[in-house]
Protein backbone atom coordinates (compact mmCIF):
# COMPACT_ATOMS: atom_id res chain seq x y z
CA UNK A 1 0.00 0.00 0.00
CA UNK A 2 2.80 2.33 1.14
CA UNK A 3 4.77 1.78 -2.23
CA UNK A 4 1.91 2.11 -4.45
CA UNK A 5 0.95 5.76 -2.59
CA UNK A 6 4.80 6.90 -2.70
CA UNK A 7 4.86 6.31 -7.07
CA UNK A 8 1.85 8.13 -7.10
CA UNK A 9 3.67 10.92 -5.25
CA UNK A 10 6.24 10.69 -7.38
CA UNK A 11 4.05 11.19 -10.46
CA UNK A 12 1.86 13.71 -8.87
CA UNK A 13 5.11 15.64 -7.77
CA UNK A 14 6.71 15.49 -11.40
CA UNK A 15 4.02 16.70 -13.43
CA UNK A 16 3.36 19.53 -10.67
CA UNK A 17 6.75 20.90 -11.16
CA UNK A 18 6.59 20.83 -14.74
CA UNK A 19 2.88 22.90 -14.22
CA UNK A 20 4.61 24.89 -11.32
CA UNK A 21 8.17 25.97 -13.44
CA UNK A 22 6.37 25.65 -17.41
CA UNK A 23 2.75 26.35 -17.87
CA UNK A 24 1.83 28.78 -19.98
CA UNK A 25 -0.60 30.58 -17.59
CA UNK A 26 -0.69 31.93 -14.10
CA UNK A 27 -4.20 29.50 -13.85
CA UNK A 28 -1.83 26.87 -14.72
CA UNK A 29 1.34 26.83 -12.50
CA UNK A 30 -1.76 27.46 -9.85
CA UNK A 31 -2.93 23.64 -10.61
CA UNK A 32 0.69 22.64 -10.57
CA UNK A 33 0.67 24.05 -7.03
CA UNK A 34 -2.40 21.55 -6.26
CA UNK A 35 -0.57 18.66 -7.70
CA UNK A 36 2.14 19.41 -5.46
CA UNK A 37 0.16 19.36 -2.30
CA UNK A 38 -2.04 15.88 -4.04
CA UNK A 39 1.81 14.53 -3.77
CA UNK A 40 2.29 16.19 0.02
CA UNK A 41 -0.89 13.96 0.37
CA UNK A 42 0.38 10.72 -1.16
CA UNK A 43 3.32 10.90 1.43
CA UNK A 44 1.31 11.51 3.84
CA UNK A 45 -1.12 8.72 3.41
CA UNK A 46 2.23 6.52 2.85
CA UNK A 47 2.88 7.20 6.68
CA UNK A 48 -0.09 6.32 7.63
CA UNK A 49 -0.74 3.12 5.86
CA UNK A 50 2.67 2.18 7.89
CA UNK A 51 0.70 3.12 10.97
CA UNK A 52 -2.59 1.48 9.74
CA UNK A 53 -1.33 -1.88 9.71
CA UNK A 54 0.66 -1.53 12.53
CA UNK A 55 -0.06 -0.25 16.12
CA UNK A 56 -2.66 2.57 14.86
CA UNK A 57 -1.52 5.49 16.91
CA UNK A 58 -3.12 7.95 15.43
CA UNK A 59 -7.20 7.63 15.31
CA UNK A 60 -7.57 8.90 11.68
CA UNK A 61 -4.67 7.16 9.42
CA UNK A 62 -7.01 4.91 7.94
CA UNK A 63 -9.13 7.72 6.44
CA UNK A 64 -6.15 9.25 5.28
CA UNK A 65 -5.13 6.53 3.64
CA UNK A 66 -8.58 6.60 1.80
CA UNK A 67 -8.00 9.65 0.73
CA UNK A 68 -4.79 8.56 -0.64
CA UNK A 69 -5.74 6.02 -2.62
CA UNK A 70 -8.79 8.27 -3.92
CA UNK A 71 -6.29 11.18 -5.40
CA UNK A 72 -4.42 8.18 -6.92
CA UNK A 73 -6.93 6.85 -8.59
CA UNK A 74 -8.53 9.95 -9.73
CA UNK A 75 -4.79 11.17 -10.86
CA UNK A 76 -4.08 7.55 -13.00
CA UNK A 77 -7.46 6.90 -14.28
CA UNK A 78 -7.81 10.67 -15.99
CA UNK A 79 -3.56 10.14 -16.87
CA UNK A 80 -4.48 6.80 -18.43
CA UNK A 81 -7.86 8.21 -20.14
CA UNK A 82 -6.12 11.13 -21.31
CA UNK A 83 -3.01 9.20 -23.16
CA UNK A 84 -5.07 6.75 -24.90
CA UNK A 85 -7.24 9.35 -26.53
CA UNK A 86 -4.47 11.37 -27.46
CA UNK A 87 -3.10 8.22 -29.71
CA UNK A 88 0.14 7.65 -27.20
CA UNK A 89 0.60 3.86 -26.86
CA UNK A 90 3.70 3.79 -25.38
CA UNK A 91 6.21 5.47 -23.08
CA UNK A 92 4.26 6.16 -19.49
CA UNK A 93 0.89 4.14 -20.43
CA UNK A 94 2.28 1.13 -18.52
CA UNK A 95 2.53 3.55 -15.42
CA UNK A 96 -0.68 4.56 -15.04
CA UNK A 97 -2.39 1.46 -16.10
CA UNK A 98 -0.60 0.01 -13.46
CA UNK A 99 -1.28 2.40 -10.65
CA UNK A 100 -5.40 1.86 -11.88
CA UNK A 101 -4.88 -1.95 -11.56
CA UNK A 102 -3.57 -1.06 -8.09
CA UNK A 103 -6.19 1.29 -6.91
CA UNK A 104 -8.60 -1.66 -7.92
CA UNK A 105 -6.66 -3.59 -5.18
CA UNK A 106 -6.03 -0.91 -2.73
CA UNK A 107 -9.87 -0.31 -2.49
CA UNK A 108 -10.56 -3.95 -2.26
CA UNK A 109 -7.89 -4.13 0.81
CA UNK A 110 -9.70 -0.68 2.49
CA UNK A 111 -13.05 -2.02 2.22
CA UNK A 112 -11.88 -5.67 3.74
CA UNK A 113 -10.75 -3.50 6.38
CA UNK A 114 -13.08 -0.65 6.98
CA UNK A 115 -10.58 1.72 6.94
CA UNK A 116 -13.57 4.52 6.62
CA UNK A 117 -14.69 3.88 10.34
CA UNK A 118 -13.03 6.49 11.90
CA UNK A 119 -13.77 9.32 9.71
CA UNK A 120 -15.84 12.01 11.84
CA UNK A 121 -17.74 13.34 9.06
CA UNK A 122 -18.45 11.26 6.58
CA UNK A 123 -20.63 13.67 3.89
CA UNK A 124 -17.81 16.11 4.55
CA UNK A 125 -14.96 13.47 3.63
CA UNK A 126 -16.83 12.12 0.82
CA UNK A 127 -17.79 16.29 -0.21
CA UNK A 128 -13.72 16.91 -0.13
CA UNK A 129 -13.19 13.74 -2.08
CA UNK A 130 -15.41 15.60 -4.86
CA UNK A 131 -13.88 18.38 -4.82
CA UNK A 132 -10.39 16.85 -5.44
CA UNK A 133 -12.09 14.80 -8.18
CA UNK A 134 -13.45 17.90 -9.87
CA UNK A 135 -9.82 19.72 -9.17
CA UNK A 136 -7.97 17.31 -10.75
CA UNK A 137 -10.26 16.47 -13.91
CA UNK A 138 -10.16 20.54 -14.14
CA UNK A 139 -5.92 20.71 -14.59
CA UNK A 140 -5.97 17.72 -16.51
CA UNK A 141 -8.71 19.04 -19.34
CA UNK A 142 -6.66 22.58 -19.18
CA UNK A 143 -3.23 21.11 -20.00
CA UNK A 144 -4.46 18.91 -22.83
CA UNK A 145 -7.41 20.87 -24.07
CA UNK A 146 -6.44 24.73 -23.12
CA UNK A 147 -2.65 24.89 -23.30
CA UNK A 148 -2.21 23.08 -26.97
CA UNK A 149 -4.56 26.33 -28.49
CA UNK A 150 -2.73 29.49 -26.71
CA UNK A 151 0.85 27.80 -27.37
CA UNK A 152 1.84 29.56 -30.59
CA UNK A 153 3.43 27.04 -33.04
CA UNK A 154 7.04 27.91 -34.01
CA UNK A 155 8.06 25.31 -36.43
CA UNK A 156 11.16 26.55 -37.88
CA UNK A 157 12.96 25.31 -41.24
CA UNK A 158 16.03 25.23 -42.91
CA UNK A 159 17.62 24.31 -45.74
CA UNK A 160 21.46 24.13 -46.65
CA UNK A 161 23.30 23.11 -49.91
CA UNK A 162 26.32 21.51 -50.13
CA UNK A 163 29.18 21.61 -53.01
CA UNK A 164 28.05 21.12 -56.44
CA UNK A 165 29.75 18.33 -58.29
CA UNK A 166 29.69 17.56 -62.19
CA UNK A 167 29.04 13.95 -63.19
CA UNK A 168 31.92 12.10 -65.40
CA UNK A 169 30.55 13.45 -68.60
CA UNK A 170 29.98 16.77 -67.48
CA UNK A 171 26.92 17.25 -68.58
CA UNK A 172 24.57 17.25 -65.43
CA UNK A 173 24.76 18.99 -62.13
CA UNK A 174 24.25 17.53 -59.19
CA UNK A 175 23.69 19.83 -55.81
CA UNK A 176 22.96 17.83 -52.55
CA UNK A 177 20.36 19.94 -50.17
CA UNK A 178 19.40 18.91 -46.97
CA UNK A 179 15.53 20.05 -45.54
CA UNK A 180 15.31 20.35 -41.88
CA UNK A 181 12.52 21.39 -40.04
CA UNK A 182 11.35 20.55 -36.43
CA UNK A 183 8.86 21.80 -33.39
CA UNK A 184 10.07 24.50 -30.98
CA UNK A 185 6.68 24.53 -29.19
CA UNK A 186 5.29 23.38 -25.98
CA UNK A 187 2.45 21.43 -27.54
CA UNK A 188 2.18 18.89 -30.38
CA UNK A 189 1.22 19.77 -33.81
CA UNK A 190 -0.23 18.14 -36.93
CA UNK A 191 1.67 18.80 -39.88
CA UNK A 192 -1.02 19.31 -42.74
CA UNK A 193 1.55 19.38 -45.32
CA UNK A 194 5.09 19.34 -46.59
CA UNK A 195 6.16 20.41 -50.10
CA UNK A 196 9.83 20.73 -51.77
CA UNK A 197 10.24 21.45 -54.87
CA UNK A 198 13.69 22.32 -57.50
CA UNK A 199 13.09 25.44 -59.98
CA UNK A 200 15.89 25.59 -62.94
CA UNK A 201 16.18 29.00 -64.52
CA UNK A 202 17.92 28.69 -67.83
CA UNK A 203 21.01 31.43 -67.93
CA UNK A 204 24.32 32.00 -69.39
CA UNK A 205 27.24 33.70 -68.26
CA UNK A 206 28.36 37.32 -69.73
CA UNK A 207 31.48 38.28 -69.17
CA UNK A 208 31.18 42.28 -69.90
CA UNK A 209 28.14 42.11 -66.97
CA UNK A 210 24.65 43.00 -67.09
CA UNK A 211 23.15 46.73 -67.89
CA UNK A 212 20.92 49.00 -65.79
CA UNK A 213 18.00 47.76 -68.15
CA UNK A 214 18.46 44.30 -67.48
CA UNK A 215 18.64 45.38 -63.78
CA UNK A 216 15.41 47.11 -63.94
CA UNK A 217 13.23 44.16 -65.91
CA UNK A 218 14.35 41.81 -63.21
CA UNK A 219 13.65 43.54 -60.35
CA UNK A 220 10.78 44.82 -62.08
CA UNK A 221 9.33 41.32 -62.51
CA UNK A 222 10.51 40.03 -58.93
CA UNK A 223 13.22 37.66 -60.15
CA UNK A 224 16.75 37.81 -58.38
CA UNK A 225 19.27 40.08 -60.30
CA UNK A 226 23.33 38.49 -61.45
CA UNK A 227 25.59 40.84 -62.36
CA UNK A 228 27.54 38.77 -64.40
CA UNK A 229 24.43 36.32 -65.30
CA UNK A 230 22.03 36.38 -68.45
CA UNK A 231 18.52 34.63 -68.07
CA UNK A 232 17.85 32.46 -70.89
CA UNK A 233 14.75 30.91 -70.81
CA UNK A 234 11.86 30.60 -68.76
CA UNK A 235 11.88 28.45 -65.50
CA UNK A 236 11.06 24.56 -65.56
CA UNK A 237 10.52 22.35 -62.26
CA UNK A 238 13.51 19.89 -62.22
CA UNK A 239 11.77 17.94 -58.67
CA UNK A 240 8.95 18.12 -56.28
CA UNK A 241 7.99 16.05 -53.34
CA UNK A 242 7.11 15.89 -49.86
CA UNK A 243 9.07 15.98 -46.57
CA UNK A 244 6.17 13.77 -44.06
CA UNK A 245 2.68 12.88 -45.12
CA UNK A 246 -0.68 14.96 -44.52
CA UNK A 247 -1.44 14.31 -41.00
CA UNK A 248 1.58 13.66 -39.57
CA UNK A 249 2.26 14.69 -36.25
CA UNK A 250 5.27 16.15 -34.82
CA UNK A 251 6.06 16.05 -31.10
CA UNK A 252 8.25 18.69 -29.55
Amino acid sequence: MAVGLLVSAAVLSRVGLWDVMGALTFGGRVMGAVFLAGALVEVAAAVAAADFWGKRRVRYCGPVVVLGVVVAAVTSLMLLVLQWEGGYRRGWLWLWAALALWCCWAGWALTRHKAWRDVPHPRRFALGVALSGVVGAASLAYSSMYSPYVAPPQVPFGATFGKPTLNAAHTSLYVPVRLTFKNDGPASIHVVGTLWSATLWPSAYTAPGTDFGTWETELGDGFDSYRYERFTGSSSVLAAGTITGPGDRLDP
